[in-house]
């Protein structure tokens, strides 16, 4: 799931209107309630004023209106242990079938930081700078500031190999990507077993993409 990003709002985006849905949906393994010593953060949220807030497979985290991080639940793999600093822009990934966990973030430098479960690479971001970062269920994306596309971690089912851009907008699902071009329709690419990545035509404001199904907002009201 991606959140909003605070470089995003300057971007001039649409008018948001209809939803449009495709594909499939699984049904998501329950999470394993809090248990003392088993990796698990108190499941409450923290107490703060939340500026975006991001769900990943067993794991949650808040980004506050100072730019701090804040994550609870299931951290197994430090995935719920964010490291210092200031952001703008956060995302928490993991399957809820096959495990995982990983959350990535955007520093006030534009450098993408990302901690947890990195079997694969997820979550050693490449260098630059980028405006969104979603994290999927063993690899993550982000748009650069000269809006195209770099991902990495997992890419079985080509779920890591971008198309050529430019695009504003990104979402990665547990084993497919989404995006919106600048001319507002829609990429996908990697897993397709339902067709999760069989866009429909049209014009979009926003995407994201689930376990084995993706959801879009059109642009017209």
């Amino acid at each position: 799931m991606r959140q909003w990003s605070r470089r995003q709002k300057s971007l001039g985006l649409p008018a948001i209107g209809v939803v449009i849905w495709f594909a499939f949906t699984s049904t998501a393994a329950a999470a394993p309630p809090p248990v003392s010593g088993g990796g698990v953060i108190p499941a409450a949220p923290p107490a703060t004023v939340a500026a975006a807030i991001t769900a990943g497979a067993r794991h949650s985290c808040a980004l506050s209106t100072a730019g701090k991080v804040v994550c609870w639940g299931k951290n197994d793999w430090l995935q719920a242990s964010p490291p210092g600093g200031t952001y703008t822009s956060i995302d928490a990934g993991g399957d809820p079938k096959q495990g995982g966990g990983h959350t990535c973030a955007i520093e006030t430098s534009g450098q993408i930081r990302c901690w947890g479960f990195d079997k694969d690479g997820e979550a050693s971001p490449p260098s630059g700078t980028f405006f969104a970062v979603t994290a999927g269920g063993f690899h993550s994306c982000g748009i650069r500031t000269n809006f195209t596309v770099a991902c990495w971690g997992d890419n079985f089912f080509g779920q890591s190999s971008a198309p050529i851009g430019p695009f504003y907008w990104i979402s990665a699902g547990s084993f497919h990507t989404c995006a919106i071009r600048t001319s507002y329709s829609i990429a996908c690419w990697g897993d397709d077993e339902v067709g999760e990545t069989n866009a429909p035509t049209g014009t979009f404001a926003e995407v994201s993409a689930g376990g084995y199904n993706t959801c879009a907002i059109g642009t017209n009201q």
